[in-house]
């Protein structure tokens, strides 16, 4: 790593970010930024330019609160000039009970991933798993 003419001695790295990848000091700052005083009651993940939300629903109250993050992130990027990319922001179903509800980001119902790619680590929707079984 470098920062200016000063660098860190060569260290063996098993995750991080892909090679060419860019992060400014401005940019963590900003990003780590969002979280509850925002109102966001689910639980937020964030790595580099990945913000993950994540909550287990068992009722129509948890999916309220889970239905209400999304916007409230997506007035969160407004406010900080950090808009999310829309095309890329998805929706994961994990469960064998799950209502299979649709979240919106600027009146806009999120697409539904059945994979996504994490650290090296497949998660599947149980759908798709039970596919491969």
């Amino acid at each position: 790593m470098g920062i200016g003419d000063k660098h860190s001695s060569w260290r063996t790295v098993i995750n991080g970010v892909p090679q060419g990848s860019v992060l400014k000091p401005p940019f963590v700052l900003f990003i780590t930024d969002i979280h509850v005083d925002d109102g966001i009651l689910s639980n937020i993940s964030k790595f580099a330019g990945d913000t993950k939300l994540r909550r287990a629903v068992g009722g129509d109250q948890e999916a309220n609160m889970l239905s209400e993050d999304p916007r409230r992130m997506f007035r969160w990027s407004q406010e900080w000039q950090m808009l999310f990319n829309l095309e890329k922001c998805l929706v994961m179903r994990v469960g064998k009970r799950n209502q299979e509800l649709s979240y919106e980001m600027r009146c806009k119902v999120l697409k539904v991933s059945e994979e996504e790619r994490d650290f090296g680590v497949t998660a599947l929707e149980c759908k798709a798993a039970k596919a491969m079984c």
